[in-house]
């Protein structure tokens, strides 16, 4: 079942009078282990980034990817990527990039192919760190042909090649990595986590501007961004560890949003639309979270394909999403969301049938005994241990699928 609620909210706590102000609260019940982009991802850290940091691609609210700092997005069809052979004769691909010359650090340094070049080299890596080697564990060889076009070449034909994430300012990050002699004093010295209010970090509307841990983050509009203005002159990130307390300072106005995930629960989300339907204003969003079970395959059990469709056939996870979830879900067929231009068209949906559910386990040699409880021919129980987290209610990671 996939959450279209994480991010199911911004739970557009705000005020209409709070759309007028300079100065827009925002209430988080986590906070960031750092803010390096790269290193410990964490949904927190990816909100707060989102502020100070354009990544090269990005999807739109349609699921269609946009170019954000180069000039084009790079296709087969337009020649911005082109199949090439390797050295030792594999198939590789080189992606053509140009880079927009309007986009600026927080410190008036340009964005250019240097960036481009440092994080290929700190991010394929592997004694840097970088949990997520996607895009940058797959870049062979980077050709810098002048300040805003480079070529990457990369050491296999990858398939999500157009989907390039965030870049580290060279002439601060690149510098520090260069004066780190061992494995893992990147990590330690990255200014992300040492010196957070350094503009030059930052090539989004905004910045960092103070940054006090497990507290606040303070962001502020970026003289040297040359999109279109942002919203607010100053952005209050406040972390509010207790979700009782957040909820209680979102109604005494004391913050004007709290996102849904990193701030209330989803369940308060809801129950307070129910009792406040009017005193805020809430915004749901698909997410690319989903609820899941994994099933052990060692358990001898659930081994058998037959008895893991039954399972899936005997779980109404319509009715799950309409009473737990309110209708704002939808139950997923895949792990990739539906909107995802990766996303399958054909496959066939498992419908909710326990009559069809009681066949399979038949097929396979459970039956119900007298007490209803399906057993085998030998008499043993068709017996499934099934663990969570403790102490959530409501979660992404910790619901029926």
């Amino acid at each position: 079942m996939r959450r279209i609620l994480a991010a199911l909210a911004l739970v557009l706590a705000l005020a209409p009078a709070a759309v007028a102000r300079e100065t827009l609260t925002i209430g988080i019940s986590q906070f960031p282990s750092g803010l390096h982009p790269y290193f410990d991802p964490e949904v927190v850290k990816g909100y707060v980034l989102g502020f100070a940091i354009r990544p090269v691609t990005a999807f739109d609210a349609d699921w269609v990817n946009h170019c954000m700092l180069c000039t084009e997005l790079p296709t087969l069809e337009n020649g911005g990527v082109t199949l090439e052979t390797r050295p030792n004769g594999t198939p590789g691909m080189a992606i053509h990039l140009t880079l927009r010359d309007d986009q600026f650090w927080g410190d008036g340094t340009p964005v250019t192919s240097a960036d481009v070049a440092a994080t290929a080299k700190i991010g394929g890596n592997p004694a840097s760190g970088f949990p997520d080697v996607r895009t940058w564990g797959r870049v062979e060889r980077v050709e810098v042909i002048d300040a805003h076009r480079v070529v990457l070449h990369l050491d296999e034909v990858w398939a999500l090649y157009d989907r390039m994430p965030a870049l580290l300012p060279a002439h601060i990050e690149g510098a520090i990595y260069d004066k780190a002699a061992n494995p893992g004093e990147y990590l330690r010295g990255t200014a992300y986590n040492r010196a957070q209010t350094t503009p030059g970090l930052y090539n989004g509307p905004y910045r960092i501007a103070g940054y006090d841990s497990g507290s606040q983050i303070v962001l502020e509009r970026n003289a040297a961004w040359k999109g279109r203005p942002p919203a607010f002159n100053r952005i209050v990130v406040k972390g509010i560890l207790n979700t009782a307390a957040l909820q209680a300072n979102l109604m005494s106005g004391d913050i004007d949003l709290a996102p849904e995930g990193i701030g209330l629960t989803i369940d308060q989300v809801l129950t307070l639309q129910e009792q406040s339907p009017d005193r805020f204003d809430y915004a749901f969003h698909d997410t690319l979270t989903f609820s899941h079970i994994d099933f052990q395959l060692d358990d001898p059990h659930l081994a058998d394909v037959r008895v893991r469709r039954a399972l899936l056939m005997g779980v109404d996870r319509k009715a799950i999403v309409d009473r737990i979830y309110k209708g704002r879900a939808e139950v997923a067929h895949t792990t990739v969301p539906s909107g995802d231009p990766m996303a399958a068209r054909d496959i066939t949906a498992v419908p909710y049938d326990p009559a069809g559910a009681r066949a399979l386990l038949a097929q396979a040699g459970w039956t119900p005994g007298a007490d209803g409880v399906c057993r085998n021919a030998a008499g043993e129980r068709l017996s499934i241990v099934f663990q969570t987290g403790s102490g959530i209610k409501l979660s992404p990671s910790y619901s029926w699928g």
